[in-house]
């Protein structure tokens, strides 16, 4: 990834996120303009599977704050 300045930035390892049963804690997102993307699957009780695709954008809550 190419940063503001024009240096390159390796983000690979910056995106922490753990889950327990159906909860998704994001740990470090890996900062602003990221794109954390995740896929649930489910089945009903009779075997039928459903898939969603979930998506957050981070942003920064303070800007544009006076």
């Amino acid at each position: 990834m190419i940063n503001g300045a024009g240096k390159t930035v390796d983000k690979k390892e910056s995106c922490v996120v753990s889950f327990t049963g159906g909860t998704i804690n994001i740990v470090d997102s890996g900062g602003v303009d990221d794109h954390i993307t995740w896929t649930v699957t489910a089945d009903d009780g009779n075997g039928n599977p459903a898939t969603s695709t979930c998506e957050v954008v981070v942003v920064n809550p303070g800007k544009g704050k006076k």
